[in-house]
């Protein structure tokens, strides 16, 4: 038998009548004893399992949830067809150890964030009167930041490189990487490809506003934006959001979107200018589950420069499994 879903996690359940509930009962066993071998397989089933139990309402301690999380991990990486789940529940199991503040908010801004919600933003900026050049530009540099991640402070740097004549190859963006450790950083090399005209347009007026404005002005910028979406939200829940919105917000879902996009984290994480993965958890805090809401090109680096990420919790990660695997043999039951 082969059979070809969509996983649509937000489905409402059938509402059935009492006499019903049985029916629903049986159909759920029938899945279960069926197809849960075959289901589990799948790459998109294991990460909404993951985020399911995620977001469920769990009373037990930490320390039995960090159980239960490790006994998982456990199971995964005996499978492996299993590697996504292995992946993800290392994923939870760190951010156990080191909490990331506002989850939900910041997942509810990056599914507010779609194309729905930019194109009421340009509205306001093209057509609504009393709109000054600081909200113009603050919507401007969100969009930048949208399609290439680049942190607020970057932009006065920066340069936009044409390729050289008949060459065929992209644009691409030379970056002085900020908040880095290194006394003399090299410049991050990001490519601009798909990057239509009017794309690049965007970029080349982001960086003449960064420029042209006071730091005291380019500071300010992240309340311009705000402005600019009060006029533009729909409703009570878009506008409880806002206090949250900020130019960093764009960073957050350029590697929310980038995810979604199916790119790897090294590739995410060099992207952003970092060198290893273990910041980009407290970047992708949004619901990269879903499909990719806006039609933003994403800026990218190249395959040698993603290489040089180091993927931190693979090795941190390697070097747990033996530790974790010789307690979990001399541990029966979770302390409660």
């Amino acid at each position: 038998m082969k059979i070809e879903l969509s996983l649509n996690r937000l489905a409402p359940e059938i509402d059935l009548e009492q006499e019903e509930v049985r029916c629903r009962q049986l159909l759920r066993t029938f899945v279960a004893e069926r197809f849960t071998e075959s289901l589990i397989e799948h790459q998109e089933v294991q990460k909404a399992f993951v985020e399911w139990l995620e977001g469920r309402d769990n009373k037990s301690s930490n320390e039995t949830q960090r159980w239960e999380l490790r006994r998982l991990r456990a199971m995964a990486e005996k499978h492996p067809r299993l590697s996504t789940l292995e992946e993800e529940a290392e994923r939870v199991l760190l951010d156990t150890r080191n909490i990331v503040t506002d989850k939900s908010t910041k997942a509810a801004i990056s599914r507010m964030i779609d194309e729905d919600f930019l194109k009421r933003m340009r509205t306001v900026v093209n057509r609504e009167t009393g709109v000054t050049d600081n909200m113009k530009n603050g919507f401007l540099v969100f969009s930048a930041i949208l399609m290439t991640g680049l942190r607020p402070s970057e932009w006065p740097t920066c340069q936009l490189v044409p390729p050289n004549d008949k060459s065929g190859d992209p644009y691409t963006l030379i970056v002085t990487t900020a908040k880095t450790k290194k006394a003399d950083p090299a410049p991050r090399v990001l490519i601009l490809e798909d990057f239509g005209a009017a794309h690049l347009n965007v970029i080349r007026a982001a960086i003449e506003a960064a420029k042209n404005l006071s730091s005291h002005q380019f500071g300010h910028l992240s309340t311009s934006l705000r402005k600019v979406a009060s006029a533009a939200v729909r409703d009570d829940k878009e506008e409880a959001l806002l206090p949250s919105l900020d130019l960093g917000s764009g960073r957050k879902m350029f590697a929310v979107e980038s995810l979604r996009d199916n790119r790897s984290k090294r590739a995410v994480a060099g992207a952003l200018g970092h060198t290893t993965i273990v910041n980009l958890r407290w970047y992708a805090q949004g619901d990269v589950y879903q499909e990719r809401g806006t039609r933003y090109p994403l800026a990218k680096i190249s395959g040698a420069a993603e290489l040089r990420v180091r993927d931190t919790l693979k090795e941190y990660t390697d070097s747990k499994k033996q530790i974790d695997t010789d307690s979990l043999d001399a541990v029966d039951t979770p302390s409660s």
